[in-house]
């Protein structure tokens, strides 16, 4: 018999005794002496070797089934009759939340109450709390679509870093009938240190904007890019402990493209803007700017294509507190539309590229950089005999987003050399960059 059963059985054997004990003091008289009588005398008593609690070598018996003991468990995986490893009440590992989890389900399990790192939360879900004497707590889970990202879990009561806190989800693509795209959501925040000694878990970054609708075909304008989601704060930390970082902000969605035009007189859609940066230690990066729609074609004779549209600006960079986003990049312009044969056919213009994105602002480091100008679109080309298109100017660089006192401020981004040549005309222009960001006044 092994020592756990011999400790079990002392146990209950002492129990027992008392119990006897106590039913002799309370009785009022003597039992009489019991009548013993032999069932059989053919086969001798045989020494005990086992008791009823140790039936088939099991503590728990064969009465109990897996069905009656998963009723002891819930579900974040505590179990009962497991108090070490992951998921054990006593020393162990929180148990991760599972794919395909619902409400308080995406949450990481707690960790053990001596010792353990709390499990990672699923879908938005907290992360799990550290254990009470030492661990770290579990990291948020990553939002669904536009949720914010989960809480890290806190770090043990004594000692443990914080967790993490989960990115928030990328905004929702825009429709036909919602043609903006969504925000991002924002960082979760991190997890709490241990109060002796711990250092706060880092914020969440914020998630990406959601793309503007944009379909060339359609005649339902472009939408805007989301913008991004801002960071999750970070943690408080320990006696001992540092405070945890904020995240980055998240990036801006991209805008959509323009529609094509199916009339030469008609210039195609300009492409829309994209979304803005969100705010974060470091700012998230503007979104591209949409390409513009291409111009509507005259393939007749000595016909002229429609122009293309204007490319999209690119999303203002986010706010940071060390360092502004950077602008986005201006959207690509539409191509010219195609043009007829004869010597009076040209083809339609090239859409002119879009302007870069302002850099982010920055209260205590260094603006971000402006965004680069969007390539000027193909200029349209022609049948036998035409003149083909100039290509489109490029898109005007972003300014450079103002920085602290002291701090060297973002650049201008610059315009890109645009579109290809098209028999024997040139291309278009580079933009110019934009202008750098100034310094703020002394404190």
């Amino acid at each position: 018999m092994s020592t756990y059963r011999t400790i079990i059985a002392a146990g209950l054997g002492g129990t027992a005794m008392v119990s006897i004990g106590v039913a002799l003091a309370m009785s009022p008289s003597p039992l009489p002496p019991p009548t013993v009588q032999l069932a059989s005398f053919d086969t001798p008593l045989a020494p005990v070797t086992d008791l009823w609690f140790l039936d088939n070598n099991s503590f728990i018996g064969s009465a109990f089934t897996p069905t009656t003991l998963a009723a002891a468990r819930n579900v974040n995986g505590f179990d009962l009759f497991r108090p070490f490893g992951t998921g054990g009440w006593l020393i162990g590992d929180g148990v991760n939340a599972q794919a395909g989890c619902t409400g308080t389900a995406c949450n990481g399990g707690n960790a053990g109450i001596l010792f353990g790192r709390g499990g990672d939360g699923f879908n938005g879900g907290n992360g799990g709390n550290g254990g009470l004497f030492f661990g770290a707590g579990g990291t948020g889970g990553a939002g669904l679509p536009g949720g914010g990202g989960g809480r890290g879990g806190n770090g043990g009561l004594f000692f443990g870093a914080g967790g993490t806190g989960g990115q928030g989800g990328t905004g929702a693509t825009g429709t036909a009938s919602s043609v903006t795209g969504g925000k991002g959501g924002n960082g979760g925040q991190g997890g709490n240190g241990g109060f002796f000694g711990g250092a706060g878990g880092v914020g969440g970054q914020g998630g990406t904007g959601g793309a503007g609708y944009g379909n060339p075909l359609d005649v339902v304008p472009p939408g805007v890019g989301g913008d991004g989601g801002d960071a999750g704060a970070g943690g408080s930390g320990g006696v001992f402990g540092a405070n945890g970082a904020t995240g980055n902000g998240g990036d801006g969605g991209t805008g959509g493209g323009g529609v094509n035009s199916s009339d030469s007189t008609i210039p195609g859609g300009n492409g829309a803007d994209g979304g803005n940066g969100g705010a974060g230690v470091v700012g998230g990066t503007g979104g591209t700017g949409g390409q513009g729609g291409t111009g509507g074609a005259n393939p007749g004779t000595n016909g002229v294509g429609g122009p293309g549209g204007g490319g999209g600006k690119g999303g203002k960079g986010g706010t940071g507190s060390t360092a502004g986003g950077t602008g986005g990049t201006g959207g690509q312009g539409g191509t010219g539309g195609q043009g007829g044969t004869g010597a009076g056919a040209t083809g339609g213009g090239a859409g002119t590229g879009g302007q870069g994105g302002q850099g982010g602002t920055s209260s205590t480091g260094a603006g971000g950089k402006g965004g680069t100008g969007g390539v000027g679109g193909t200029g349209g080309s022609t049948g036998a005999g035409g003149t083909g298109a100039n290509g489109g100017t490029g898109g005007t660089g972003g300014g450079g987003g103002a920085g602290s006192s002291g701090a060297t401020p973002g650049n201008g981004g610059n315009g890109t050399n645009p579109g290809n040549n098209h028999n024997g005309a040139n291309g278009g222009a580079g933009g110019a960059g934009g202008s750098g960001g100034n310094g703020a006044d002394a404190a």
